[in-house]
């Protein structure tokens, strides 16, 4: 078989610039951030965070309000109105916490929603501005691989990922502050998790970050082959090449596959040792109150609160490591997504460009070259006329 393999044809043109490295990750999370939180957006937003804050405020004071019914009830100095008071009050908590956290998350839902129609707005507009040079040297499946597959990942991101990462982060946040407010001891036993899951992060980040980046390439490379073979089929089937498209289809399927599953398998893998180190905390947590109890140094509410808050604090946790995958995949996408909104036009107006006047059509061309790369040369002394109305195509190796 001598006919060239699409991937070859691919490769021997100019493609977009190569991705950056991964230490840029933080630069594309602020930039996709960017058009979900601009400047008109950017009141709502506060709001919407300060309006988490006070939910989770409601919902980190559940606990001590438990603790000291306990404490009042195991102590037999409580009467039943003053454990009937923090009950209710503990309800009205709840019930603080279900409406504030409906609220927030419905304004980071519209939120989410308003970046993703802004960036694909803007990469959409942005390509209309580029010169034909930058279509000449871009395979159309891969381009549209990036308007539709890298802002699908993207916009999981926004969907799926900014509003759980928020809160996450902040109820670590706050549950660590209130704990370390009862008693530092057991608080410190009960970040004996973190240390763990931050190594095991960072291990993930090192994996998953560049698996990303290629399973979004080799999507784009799939996604032109198809693109090139649906357009053509005419070509194709008139040449009895059917059979050479479908292998070269299940190769190109098999490398995304291959890089899929090691990309999602190294991502997904930090969900269970987030749970195993969660419980296995939780052991030590109750270990070390029931010992602390037994010498009397706290007392049975508080053992029970921080059971209660050691819950809690998995909670975040364990989402942060499933939403670490969907993260990943939308920095490699956005990655490529800004390497086109970056990319700047070769030809621009100049300040003082005067409208176009259609005067007949007559077009000549004397001595004319051509080169979609500088100093590789296309087209050699090209001389010819065309007169109003001709149509003249000229027609490259590929058709």
């Amino acid at each position: 078989d001598q006919t060239p393999t699409l991937r070859s044809r691919l490769e021997s043109r100019q493609r977009f610039a190569p991705p950056q490295e991964e230490n840029d990750t933080i630069d594309v999370v602020r930039r996709l951030f960017k058009y979900m939180v601009g400047e008109e957006n950017r009141y709502r937003f506060i709001v919407a965070m300060l309006v988490r804050v006070a939910a989770l405020m409601a919902l980190i004071i559940i606990p001590v309000l438990t603790g000291i019914s306990l404490n009042l009830i195991t102590s037999g100095e409580g009467t039943f109105n003053q454990v009937s008071a923090l009950l209710l009050t503990a309800l009205l908590a709840a019930a603080i916490y279900m409406g504030m956290s409906w609220y927030a998350e419905r304004v980071f839902s519209q939120l989410a929603t308003t970046g993703l129609y802004k960036l694909q707005r803007h990469l959409f507009e942005h390509i209309q501005t580029l010169s034909l040079n930058f279509f000449d040297r871009q395979p159309l499946g891969e381009l549209m691989s990036r308007v539709t597959n890298d802002t699908e990942a993207v916009s999981l991101f926004y969907e799926s990922a900014v509003a759980p990462m928020i809160r996450s982060v902040f109820q670590v946040v706050l549950i660590v502050l209130i704990m370390l407010l009862i008693n530092w001891q057991l608080t410190l036993v009960a970040l004996l998790i973190v240390p763990v899951l931050l190594v095991a992060t960072g291990m993930v980040r090192r994996i998953s970050t560049p698996a990303f980046t290629k399973l979004q390439e080799e999507l784009g490379t799939l996604s032109g082959f198809q693109e090139e073979t649906i357009s053509g089929h005419k070509v194709i089937i008139s040449n009895r090449r059917r059979e050479w498209a479908e292998n070269k289809s299940d190769v190109l399927a098999g490398g995304v596959y291959d890089v899929a599953t090691k990309a999602f398998f190294t991502s997904i893998v930090q969900y269970p040792i987030t749970i195993a180190s969660t419980l296995l905390t939780t052991v030590v947590v109750l270990a070390t109150g029931s010992f602390m109890y037994i010498e009397g140094q706290v007392t049975f509410g508080i053992v029970i609160a921080f059971m209660t808050y050691v819950s809690l604090l998995a909670s975040p946790l364990s989402d942060i490591a499933n939403l670490m995958a969907t993260t990943l995949n939308a920095v490699a996408g956005g990655r490529r997504v800004f390497s086109i909104i970056d990319e700047e036009p070769a030809v621009v107006d100049a300040p003082d460009a005067a409208d176009f006047e259609f005067k007949g059509g007559h077009v000549e061309f004397e001595d004319v070259d051509f080169s979609y790369v500088p100093g590789r040369k296309i087209l050699k002394h090209n001389t010819f006329e065309a007169e109003p109305g001709q149509m003249i195509g000229i027609c490259g190796p590929t058709g």
